[in-house]
């Protein structure tokens, strides 16, 4: 072989494992150290909310902001922890609270308000988006009254990310009703969203239920005779 094609050879060997060197850098470079630190910093922040959430030193906050809500006296109102539980699945529970209003005027009606853990962890009201668009601060009834011919509830489907408010009217007149709304939680706009399909769904088992107890209770069919008849 010829002096200059051996030197041709030998500069080829040399370009190649030039080239694998490069590529085995290129793939086993680590990320940066700021991308390091903005993912570690992100993971300790929830971390901390989720060690430091106590909402029952919150509770005079939440009292305040109910207050202003209701447009009373935050000296006239009692505020208790009734639940907590995770609505939106971010592995920080939410709390439902009970409120103890002097100025409620259907005595056998008890009040209850849902927060979150917001920014800089203040507590705040889940909202709610109605039907019309309309947003709502979660704050439900719960009780019966009229003898038991009428009557509010609200429950939760964790797993679905779902909150619900049910309620019946039963004077035997062709103003009775009874239904379920119905809200599910979207991340994008961090509001539980009123869900047509879903209330429909709810709205029929609650209802059926109901009428079935009814049917049980002596007296009290021919008030819920419009709506049973359609469940």
């Amino acid at each position: 072989m010829k002096k200059g094609n051996k030197l041709l050879v030998f500069l080829s060997l040399i370009l190649v494992i030039f080239i694998i060197i490069y590529f085995a850098k290129e793939i086993n470079k680590t990320p940066s150290k700021p991308l390091i630190k903005n993912l570690e910093k992100s993971q300790n922040i929830e971390k901390i909310k989720e060690r430091k959430l106590d909402w029952a030193l919150l509770l005079p906050e939440i009292k305040e902001i109910i207050s202003q809500s209701l447009k009373i006296p935050s000296s006239t109102l009692e505020v208790t922890i009734h639940q907590e539980i995770d609505l939106n699945n971010d592995k920080v529970n939410e709390v439902i609270v009970e409120i103890l209003n002097p100025y409620h005027g259907a005595v056998a009606l008890e009040q209850y308000a849902i927060f979150k853990i917001g920014e800089n962890n203040k507590p705040e009201f889940i909202k709610l988006k109605e039907k019309s668009g309309e947003i709502q601060e979660a704050m439900f009834s719960q009780g019966e009254g009229g003898a038991g011919r009428y009557g509010f509830n609200f429950g939760f489907l964790p797993e679905k990310q779902i909150i619900y408010r049910q309620a019946f009217s039963a004077y035997n007149s062709p103003s009775d009703f009874c239904k379920v709304d119905a809200y599910i939680y979207k991340p994008l706009s961090g509001y539980f969203e009123y869900d047509e399909n879903i209330s429909k769904d709810l709205t029929k088992k609650y209802c059926k239920e109901l009428c079935d107890y009814i049917s049980k209770m002596e007296g009290m069919e021919e008030y819920f005779s419009n709506i049973c008849s359609q469940f």
